[in-house]
């Protein structure tokens, strides 16, 4: 992806609890309102030798559209800002890797001088999030009445953005065209 390694969050992997949106003085991201699937790009500035933010994608899939309205809400822009909460256990573990072996989380997204010791809180400096809305199980596999009925009427900001649940494959082109110029921008 564009602008360095991403690294998935959520859903966890089962050994570890992964990193958590978190809002100060708000249980508006409680342990059930995390994202259906997060990924995060650390960011460390030159010289610098910890991460100081994240650019966060994240994926919510509604079922109907009240629930859509609900998790729109969770990532309204203005609210107050909006923090990571990443546990060490959650970077030290060791994942897979293309081409064979593995690495801890840390050593992989490039922006950690030295392995953490603590909890880092981090605040989002770019977020996507990518709304999923259900298929009509009547109609044909690929359709959405909601999906048509909201893709030409609803304003949506900047960092929002649709498709319908069936288009959530990594080898749909146009879904990963999306992906790229969603994140593009993410960079400094």
């Amino acid at each position: 992806m564009p602008g360095g390694p991403w690294l998935r969050a959520q859903p966890p992997d089962g050994s570890t609890t992964g990193p958590r949106f978190v809002r100060p003085g708000s249980v508006e991201f409680s342990s059930h309102t995390q994202p259906d699937a997060l990924w995060l790009s650390f960011f460390r500035p030159a010289g610098g030798a910890a991460p100081v933010a994240v650019s966060a994608f994240a994926v919510e899939v509604c079922g109907s559209g009240q629930n859509l309205a609900d998790k729109r809400s969770r990532y309204a822009p203005a609210h107050a800002a909006l923090l990571i909460e990443v546990g060490t256990q959650w970077l030290l573990q060791e994942v897979d890797v293309q081409g064979g072996g593995s690495k801890p989380r840390w050593k992989l997204c490039k922006a950690f001088k030295k392995r953490p010791k603590r909890v880092l809180r981090l605040p989002v400096r770019s977020l996507r999030v990518l709304f999923a809305l259900p298929n009509d199980k009547r109609l044909k596999q690929h359709e959405s009445t909601l999906y048509d009925k909201l893709k030409g009427t609803l304003a949506l900001e900047a960092h929002e953005y649709l498709a319908r649940h069936s288009s959530l494959s990594p080898t749909n082109p146009k879904l990963r065209k999306l992906i790229r110029r969603m994140l593009s921008p993410h960079t400094l």
